[in-house]
């Protein structure tokens, strides 16, 4: 998580502003939601929403002081239909 911190703060200082913040990234769990550990569901969750949430609390100051900017979340189609086999990732990709 501290590279993209990091990377955020190099690219402020260099241009001053933020005018597109994209989140493209993202992790899953392949398998049936019963045969997931506590430590592959948190790491999912860490990942999509808490990184995500992070990344975007970091870049939202500066939107808001120079009053534009915008984020682009893009998550994969997968994640938008229910399957025992994705339980464990929709919760951590909807935000």
């Amino acid at each position: 998580m501290s590279s993209g911190t990091e990377n955020i703060t190099r690219h402020i200082r260099k241009f001053s502003r933020i005018d597109v913040f994209a989140h493209i990234a993202g992790v899953g769990f392949a398998g049936a939601a019963e045969e997931a550990s506590y430590e592959e569901v948190r790491y999912v969750f860490e990942a999509n929403f808490f990184d995500t949430l992070k990344l975007k609390q970091e870049v939202l100051p500066f939107m808001r002081k120079e009053k534009s900017g915008r984020i682009v979340q893009i998550s994969s189609h997968g994640e938008s239909r229910h399957s025992p086999n994705s339980v464990s990732i929709m919760p951590a990709s909807f935000h």
